[in-house]
């Protein structure tokens, strides 16, 4: 709640902003609506959404050269950018970027306690978080962040919150990334919470809502 009616004011990473201005003068050359895939690893998921959106730009955003080094897509409307996704977001945001979808696939739970602040949706970034894009797509292999993800769209009063939880044998020929892949062959069910962004006013009054479903 602290963070929702508070500035982030970090300053933003050298090698961040050099790497959106490139992006960015590429997105302004050639006008489409874009769809951000944040955290994208190795670029499978940049890959798969490119495809399915060729009239998008699709930008896939990662902190780490390595995983980027991995990525082998050559479809002619993704690009990759290694970024830091806190300074990354502000920058699509002050750019005013016309970001149709965003996903944030498998972000690192941080499972133990203390580590609360590190997730995205205790991190004083979360506002941004939700200003990028008209739809955003989070999925998990953890309940608990799930849930936690959710309650915080609920507090952040975001619209249309849904939670789906999805079965390994629907994932096994329809996995999005390679770590949908393995949570498939190991049986491991995941979860997806979508949202439609809504103007962010904090909540006066926090009720949890429940289980997911």
């Amino acid at each position: 709640m602290r963070h929702l009616s508070t500035a982030w004011m970090q300053p933003i990473r050298a090698h961040t902003q050099w790497a959106f201005d490139q992006v960015h003068a590429a997105i302004q050359s050639t006008p489409h609506r874009v769809i951000l895939d944040s955290g994208c690893g190795t670029g499978q998921s940049t890959q798969r959404l490119a495809q399915a959106h060729p009239d998008h730009w699709v930008v896939g955003v990662d902190r780490s050269a390595h995983r980027l080094a991995k990525a082998g897509c050559d479809e002619p409307n993704a690009m990759f950018v290694r970024a830091e996704l806190s300074d990354f977001w502000r920058l699509v945001v002050s750019a005013q970027w016309p970001v149709e979808a965003h996903h944030v696939l498998y972000p690192n739970p941080y499972p133990k306690a203390v580590h609360l602040k590190k997730r995205w949706h205790g991190h004083p970034v979360w506002p941004v978080l939700l200003a990028v894009g008209e739809r955003l797509t989070m999925r998990t292999n953890s309940c608990v962040f799930a849930k936690e993800w959710r309650l915080a769209l609920h507090w952040s009063k975001q619209a249309d919150i849904d939670c789906a939880v999805l079965s390994p044998d629907t994932l096994k020929d329809h996995a999005w990334s390679a770590f949908e892949h393995k949570y498939a062959m190991r049986g491991q069910p995941l979860y997806e919470v979508t949202s439609r962004r809504q103007p962010i006013e904090p909540c006066p009054q926090i009720t949890p809502s429940g289980d997911l479903r």
